[in-house]
């Protein structure tokens, strides 16, 4: 991938698509290795991975770590024994894929945006994943609109898509969707300083997040009109269908998109060089980023900018 990339043979969205399949596969392989380990008595049916983040939008950059979350549809209470189980498969599960070698590491994975966070169980049931979403914060549903079923019992793939189209799908007011999403970006940004005169293209004013936090608030109050905004297709892509909707004008969404794969290409090209924050001079982004700030702007969000 990276030899293509470097040859200039691979679009900014092709790399991520690659890398992301490739992200896929290694978890499958992974999974099949854990799952060799199983007695005869045991068995994963009833066990999926879900992707979220980067890899769950198929937006997957070099040295990307991976958004993972673990459901089943055993009960604690009726089967904790099989839980127990489940448990311990993905606890191995996650051992192997981070584990240290001489070669290096697969991937960090990171799990926190399962119910709960950090508090809740690795493993949730998947009615109590669903109850969980009856009281869960907006950004719980900015999370979901970039989730997919990876890897797993396919039957619950299957009952995840159709809970993640309902809960996507809800009626929302556009002035409380914009005050969340906006108080989010607020304390993402806190939590990311940029105290250096370079651009950091993941979280400065008209970065990465700046473009993908406005895209999933038109997703969230504009998918119970246009069902097409369900579909975890990308920022770029349901970008350009919220324009062919009129949610946007068509010359500023493509702007931003433009911007947006720019962007997306410094950050691939940083990371190959082994930075962790992708950071560029400011002049190299002046342009890529007032075309996100503009886009922000058009549908009604302010976020903060530079200067």
């Amino acid at each position: 991938i990276l030899a293509r990339d470097l040859a200039g043979h691979l679009s900014v969205e092709e790399v991520s698509d690659q890398l992301s399949l490739l992200a896929d596969k290694v978890l499958m392989a992974a999974f099949d290795c854990v799952r060799a380990l199983l007695g005869k008595d045991e068995s994963t049916q009833g066990l999926a991975v879900l992707a979220y983040g980067r890899l769950g939008a198929k937006e997957l950059a070099y040295t990307s770590d991976l958004d993972l979350v673990f459901i089943c549809d055993a009960q604690a209470d009726r089967e904790p024994e099989r839980v127990t189980q489940l448990t311990r498969l993905v606890q191995r599960l996650i051992s192997w894929l981070t584990l240290q070698t001489t070669s290096g590491r697969l991937f960090e994975i990171d799990t926190r945006l399962r119910p709960n966070g950090n508090a809740g169980m690795l493993l949730t049931n998947c009615e109590a994943f669903e109850r969980y979403f009856n009281t869960a914060a907006l950004w719980e549903y900015q999370a979901i609109t970039r989730a997919r079923f990876c890897v797993g019992d396919a039957s619950l793939g299957t009952w995840f898509e159709s809970v993640r189209c309902q809960l996507i799908a809800k009626a929302r007011d556009w002035a409380e969707v914009a005050a969340e999403v906006e108080a989010m970006h607020h304390r993402i940004a806190q939590s990311h300083p940029n105290r250096t005169s370079l651009f950091c293209i993941k979280h400065d004013p008209g970065g990465l997040v700046d473009m993908e936090f406005a895209v999933q608030a038109l997703i969230l109050t504009n998918a119970n009109i246009y069902p097409d905004l369900i579909d975890n297709v990308g920022t770029i892509a349901l970008t350009l269908r919220a324009a062919k909707h009129g949610l946007v004008d068509q010359s500023i969404a493509n702007a931003a998109c433009d911007a947006y794969r720019h962007m997306r290409h410094l950050q691939h090209l940083r990371r190959m060089q082994g930075e962790s924050l992708a950071r560029v001079p400011m002049e190299q982004t002046t342009v890529l980023s007032a075309a996100v700030q503009t886009f922000v702007q058009s549908i009604g969000l302010s976020f903060p900018t530079l200067g």
